[in-house]
């Protein structure tokens, strides 16, 4: 699937700049994602639909999302495993 990361001013909110990458999942993609994170907030998006928003750094806030989505994704991978 084809994604697009926004990258977005933290005082505005206007767009500064934009990633497009591919991933198998909206798990995978919200990983990839935290790279570009920075001090800024994030948008990802997939086509049309919008995958999630990320606020400016916060460390807390960003252990907790990870661990978040890293258990969702190890349940995905578990299920494509079974099936």
């Amino acid at each position: 699937m084809h994604y697009r990361l926004y990258l977005m001013n933290r005082v505005s909110g206007h767009i500064e700049g934009v990633e497009e990458f591919d991933a198998p999942d909206d798990g995978h993609a919200f990983n990839q994602s935290f790279a570009f994170r920075g001090e800024r907030p994030i948008e990802l998006w997939c086509e049309s639909r919008k995958v999630g928003r990320l606020d400016a750094r916060d460390l807390t806030l960003e252990i907790l999302e990870r661990r978040r989505w890293e258990r969702a994704l190890r349940e995905t991978e578990q299920a494509a495993q079974i099936a």
